[in-house]
């Protein structure tokens, strides 16, 4: 599953890398031409060489950074446990206010701050957390080892 949601989040960073390079090498076969690879029964498809090379120079990267910091998981923890909060608790649940026109300290009001409120609280708790991580994982800091 996490290849899936790693292949969503990166679609846009190919299609502007991809979409750069075609600008900046109009010219270039390595980058503009697509092979037509015959498959049957289900048509043809298109190869593109510079696609190829370059996601899987993106992939071997990003493995490779990940193997060099066994804390990765920590770092994405706190990413995760900041944007929580702004993202899918603070804005969504202020312009539900805004546009439902919710009056200030109504019932309804106290209740939606309160949920903020804990949600910040639990965000705050995974920050610390994944923060605690990243400085417990950097004390025993090996490349390329692993404690599983």
């Amino acid at each position: 599953m996490d290849h899936i949601l790693t292949q969503v989040y990166c679609q846009p960073l190919f299609t502007f890398v991809e979409e750069k390079a075609v600008k900046k090498f109009p010219n270039s076969q390595f980058i503009t031409r697509d092979i037509e690879i015959p498959i049957f029964g289900l048509g043809r498809y298109k190869l593109n060489f510079f696609h190829l090379v370059w996601r899987t120079i993106f992939v071997i990267v990003t493995t490779i950074i990940a193997m060099l910091l066994p804390f990765f998981i920590d770092i994405i923890g706190l990413l995760g446990a900041l944007n929580f909060w702004l993202l899918t608790v603070y804005f969504p649940v202020e312009i539900y206010i805004k546009q439902t026109n919710i009056t200030k300290w109504s019932i309804r009001w106290v209740l939606f701050q309160i949920l903020t409120a804990v949600c910040l609280i639990i965000s705050v708790a995974a920050a610390a957390g994944s923060v605690a991580g990243f400085v417990h994982d950097l004390k025993s800091y090996k490349p390329f080892s692993s404690d599983f």
